[in-house]
């Protein structure tokens, strides 16, 4: 069953959405929700032995060393100034 698609309806925070979105506009980047399955599917196999905040301080960490997510962050910001 793993890779058999099913259709569903889900709603998510709409900065989570334009953040897989500006990703998947990257050259050869995945589309954006292959990314969030993805990442759904890292967190179903590797789960976090250690509590939530360690998942926010592993999440925290790679969004870091983002260049999208930094170019996101930046263009938002820039907005406000």
């Amino acid at each position: 069953m793993r890779n058999v698609k099913v259709g569903i309806h889900i709603k998510l925070d709409a900065d989570i959405i334009e953040f897989v979105k500006a990703r998947a506009s990257e050259p050869n980047a995945a589309p954006y929700q292959t990314q969030i399955n993805n990442a759904l599917r890292e967190f179903m196999e590797k789960g976090s032995p250690q509590g939530p905040e360690r998942l926010a301080e592993a999440v925290a960490g790679r969004l870091l060393h983002d260049p999208a997510f930094i170019q996101s962050v930046r263009s938002k910001t820039r907005k406000r100034a």
